[in-house]
């Protein structure tokens, strides 16, 4: 940081002008003091003063550490401190020995003057050497081979397979070492392993640091979708409009039609869901039904039926009906109460008895289907993230280096599950805890259970992008083909709707071919019903959501070392 006059190393590289990044850039090929240089212009855009610290400093490696320093420069009189330079002019050497050397053969006190006069003397030979068509000659098609210059052998050693080549299929067989020094190499090399992975998982962490709006972003939008599911998603609908036709006396607060016909109409146009007609006397021959009960007349019987119409193109008139039979039930038991018919209240009601023991409430609430299921769906599409990760390394070439230096893609696998699990886990814990704030139900089963499966969940989103990553070579290709995988896997999950009422052709890959079906199914069962791992159902999602991590990453593996072998 001395001779680059970078004090301060705080502050972001994309805060840093473009002088000081050159300069960052220098020091960052500084570091690991390696015996060759190749540098491209280092002082462009730098301090006079700077700039020659800088060479002072390039001088003094190749002197102290023997460092072999390689320089490409526009900068003619920079090149008076090099060793050895040479000229090139339209993609030719024309010039190559010792500045000194150069001066002395061209005259001149300058390199300046050195290169003015070999541009000259190049133009000039370039201009000599076109001649007529005519002084050229024929040459004959067969080629003689007995004036080109040849290399000869001058010695050799003759090998014999011996216990380092296998007479077979001349491949290297390794000598037998001690077990002591084979399992000091292999602890050497888990322990460079380890070194990478640690460097690679550090520098992931890093990345997301410098970009304080990506884990904002992170681990602000699963809290935004969690609040958005639990408020406007499972819920009854209300403040629904019903026409009323009442021929039996205005008592009820709807909106009233003087005829069947209107209040029809008023369905047919949009204005209500549906309509509910009272016949004349309804309340006399209602109470006559109840009295007289199996004595009752025809016409006691059709003046007691309330006659409903509902719009059934709009699928809320399914609540409707459930609302309205439950309505009508209280209605009868109120009535035979107040008339003290002396009737047994299971008379009038319907013969079937709901014991609602896996329930939260006493009657089921579609939210208790699809927001425990919706806990690994969201986990599972927020962990996909890191496929742009991967993939930006590759277009910056990054990835190529890291690999230069002895990185294998299993080294750069592990160190992104290891860094964007912790950011996993931090989306975890904030959609469990917005569903015990705000969902106002509780957990029946094993939270950890729960826990596990949404980490499993998020693992699979991560080798899922991974491979997508690995395959492919541009982020648009990326996105899309993610977007392409998520819209699949969300719509095909069972999520909102039973995958039972899929056809079941398509039902078998809906359950068995999306590795985020059975997690969900698993949580709702957890959820709700408090089953074990134990469960055939619950196992099964944890053991298939680890067969599909190794699956996923033994493909990304394999995929890479083909394109690496082409």
């Amino acid at each position: 940081t001395d001779f680059s006059d970078l004090v301060d190393a705080g502050p972001c590289v994309s805060s840093l002008s473009g002088g000081q990044r050159r300069r960052v850039s220098l020091g960052v090929a500084l570091i690991n003091h390696p015996k060759l240089l190749v540098l491209d212009e280092p002082t462009v855009g730098i301090d006079p003063l700077l700039r020659e610290s800088i060479w002072d400093y390039l001088c003094s490696l190749t002197a102290t550490k023997g460092t072999t320093i390689i320089v490409t420069t526009h900068y003619t009189e920079e090149a008076r401190r090099f060793n050895k330079i040479g000229i090139m002019r339209k993609g030719r050497l024309i010039g190559d020995d010792s500045p000194n050397n150069l001066i002395h053969m061209h005259g001149g006190n300058r390199l300046d003057d050195v290169l003015l006069n070999l541009c000259k003397i190049n133009d000039e030979s370039n201009m000599n050497s076109f001649e007529p068509i005519a002084s050229y000659k024929k040459l004959d098609d067969k080629l003689n081979t007995d004036s080109l210059k040849t290399v000869e052998l001058i010695s050799y050693k003759k090998l014999e397979y011996s216990k380092c080549f296998s007479k077979n299929d001349n491949e290297f067989v390794s000598r037998k070492d001690n077990p002591k020094e084979r399992l000091v190499r292999q602890l050497a090399q888990f322990s460079g392993s380890l070194t990478k992975i640690k460097a690679l998982t550090k520098r992931n962490l890093l990345m997301s640091y410098r970009i304080p709006s990506y884990i904002l972003m992170a681990l602000l939008l699963p809290l935004i979708h969690s609040i958005i599911i639990l408020y406007t998603w499972g819920r009854d609908p209300v403040g629904q409009i019903l026409a009323v036709s009442n021929q039996d006396g205005i008592c009820h607060p709807g909106k009233v039609y003087e005829s069947k016909e209107a209040a029809r109409h008023s369905v047919e146009i949009g204005d209500t869901l549906g309509f509910i007609h009272f016949p004349r006397n309804f309340s006399q021959h209602n109470f006559n039904r109840l009295v007289l009960h199996r004595f009752a007349t025809s016409e006691t019987l059709a003046g007691s039926t309330v006659q409903i119409s509902l719009d059934m193109t709009n699928k809320i008139t399914t609540f409707l009906l459930e609302t309205l039979q439950g309505k009508y039930s209280k209605f009868m038991e109120k009535m035979v109460s107040r008339i003290n018919a002396h009737m047994d209240l299971r008379q009038i009601r319907t013969p079937l008895r709901f014991n609602n023991d896996n329930s939260t409430s006493d009657r089921g609430e579609w939210k208790d289907y699809f927001l425990p299921g919706n806990i690994p769906l969201m986990i599972f599409f927020y962990s996909v993230g890191c496929s742009l990760a991967l993939i930006q390394d590759k277009e910056d070439g990054t990835l190529k280096r890291s690999q230069a230096c002895g990185v294998e893609l299993w080294h750069v696998y592990v160190s992104y599950y290891l860094s964007e699990v912790l950011i996993m886990l931090g989306q975890i814990g904030i959609v469990f805890m917005s569903r015990f704030l705000f969902g106002e139900y509780t957990n029946k089963g094993s939270f950890w259970l729960c826990f596990v499966i949404a980490f499993l969940s998020g693992w699979v989103a991560i080798s899922t992008g991974l491979l997508v990553a690995t395959v492919l070579s541009r982020s648009m290709e990326v996105i899309m083909v993610m977007g392409l995988v998520m819209l699949t896997t969300v719509y095909s999950c069972g999520f909102s709707w039973p995958l039972d009422s899929v056809t079941k052709p398509y039902r078998w890959i809906c359950m068995y071919l999306n590795p985020i079906s059975p997690p969900m199914m698993a949580t709702r069962r957890v959820w709700n019903s408090a089953w074990g791992i134990e469960h055939p159902i619950i196992f099964g999602a944890l053991l298939g959501s680890i067969t599909w991590i190794i699956f996923l990453t033994s493909v990304g593996l394999i995929v890479e070392r083909r394109q690496r072998n082409k």
